[in-house]
């Protein structure tokens, strides 16, 4: 069995890299995870900040070069800068765009970055949660992430948290083929995967945690989802792979 997790942050325990690396010797199977900031600054980050941010992500991909993957966080308030910080991490090895809470997704001010990811055929990661106590007023909904990817039918997307009300995530999206979803964040409810991949086709589900949330929680979902071997495989790393500008190792 081979996992990429395509959802992580470097918080909570985390924070301390020697913990994270203690965890991926104790699990094989998971040959690649995909860290997402430690989103300091609060929802609307500085330059300096995002900047901070990145550099955190760096030091542990250097610590642990051939099991971590990063997508650079951005703060798309601020465009220009937002454009130059993807170039900057991009160049230097990571591999997507990441966008949080600053900017609902399809606010104009995301366009010059998300532009900048197609151009670099990178996949674009968008922060997506349908709140039932009422969201963050910049906080994307998965209309706000359907807005986009209609904007961009070339660019890659990931809804991340499958938009959080899992049921009105999918039907948001389902006519969008540049649009895969991933599931992490609270422990996933039974029926959420086998909807996804009853909705979407088995190549638009992507596994993801927000580890250090419960990984073996999360997993499980998929294992026991009755699956073929061919569809598990693609949720648990290929369909995640197929988004990437490049191939992974091992």
């Amino acid at each position: 069995m081979r996992v990429i997790d395509a959802h992580a942050h470097q918080w909570n325990v985390f924070q301390d890299v020697a913990v994270l690396k203690h965890f991926l010797e104790r699990r094989p199977e998971l040959h690649w995870v995909l860290l997402l900031s430690d989103l300091r600054g609060g929802y609307w980050p500085s330059p300096a900040e995002i900047e901070a941010s990145n550099d955190s992500t760096l030091r542990y991909m250097a610590e642990i070069p051939d099991r971590l993957l990063g997508f650079c966080y951005v703060n798309p308030i601020y465009p220009e800068h937002a454009v130059s910080e993807f170039r900057r991490c991009f160049d230097v090895g990571m591999l997507g765009l990441k966008l949080w809470v600053a900017t609902r997704a399809d606010d104009p001010r995301n366009f010059p970055v998300v532009e900048a990811a197609i151009a670099s055929n990178a996949p674009i990661l968008a922060h997506t949660w349908k709140k039932i106590t009422g969201n963050l007023y910049s906080e994307a909904t998965p209309t706000d992430m359907a807005a986009l990817a209609r904007r961009y039918p070339e660019g890659k997307f990931q809804m991340a948290h499958i938009g959080g009300d899992w049921e009105s995530g999918v039907k948001a999206i389902r006519d969008l083929p540049n649009v895969r979803v991933d599931f992490a964040g609270s422990i996933n409810e039974w029926g959420a995967y086998e909807m996804a991949v009853r909705e979407l086709g088995p190549d638009r589900v992507i596994f993801g945690t927000d580890m250090p949330a419960d990984y073996l929680e999360n997993l499980g979902r998929v294992l026991q989802g009755g699956f073929p071997d061919d569809v598990q495989a693609k949720i648990l790393a290929g369909n995640f792979e197929d988004t990437l500008p490049r191939r992974l190792g091992h």
